[in-house]
């Protein structure tokens, strides 16, 4: 009887563990895993296609010739705007547009006579260009160009103050990456 009850419980530990055995036997890899081909293409996954917006500051600098009276200003100073664009993806290609508008606090002066100060100002301006650009995921480096408008204020301090106020028109031309 000692040796049924051995053999029957051998028999029912044997049960007890064979289904675990068997399903990690299932779970085993029999071959390595096999890919077919290379990709053809790159694929970007970040898509750069959309409108965006933002707010920008900035600080310029430049050149203000007055040629009656060959003197050159220097204006200086920070820019604060708003931008908008829309850029396209085509594959890793971005193409795009874009706009700003900036208030601006350029001002440069020179003495230009004895006791006399020219002053040139830059109070607003605009810009609106056109880019195209090569997409690496979320790294995007491009070529951007358009034109700019803006107001430009000039000045004398003589007796009568002596002043031009107009808007002009240039253009802009960029990189970033």
């Amino acid at each position: 009887m000692t040796f049924k009850l051995i053999k029957t419980g051998a028999l029912a530990a044997v049960l007890l563990v064979a289904p675990f055995a068997a399903a990690e036997a299932a779970d085993m890899r029999l071959k390595a895993p096999v890919y077919k081909g290379v990709p053809r293409s790159v694929i970007s996954y970040y898509n750069w296609t959309g409108l965006y917006g933002g707010l920008n500051v900035g600080y310029g600098t430049g050149t203000s010739e007055w040629e009656t009276l060959w003197l050159d200003v220097k204006p200086k100073g920070m820019t604060y705007g708003v931008t908008l664009g829309y850029n396209w993806q085509a594959g890793s290609l971005v193409f795009g547009i874009e706009g700003d508008y900036n208030l601006s606090d350029m001002k440069g002066s020179a003495t230009c006579a004895v006791g006399l100060t020219c002053q040139t100002e830059n109070t607003w301006f605009a810009t609106f260009r056109g880019r195209v650009g090569y997409a690496f995921d979320r790294f995007m480096p491009y070529l951007t160009g358009g034109g700019a408008y803006g107001n430009i204020k000039t000045s004398i301090n003589s007796l009568p103050p002596l002043s031009s106020d107009e808007s002009k028109f240039g253009y802009t031309l960029g990189a970033e990456g």
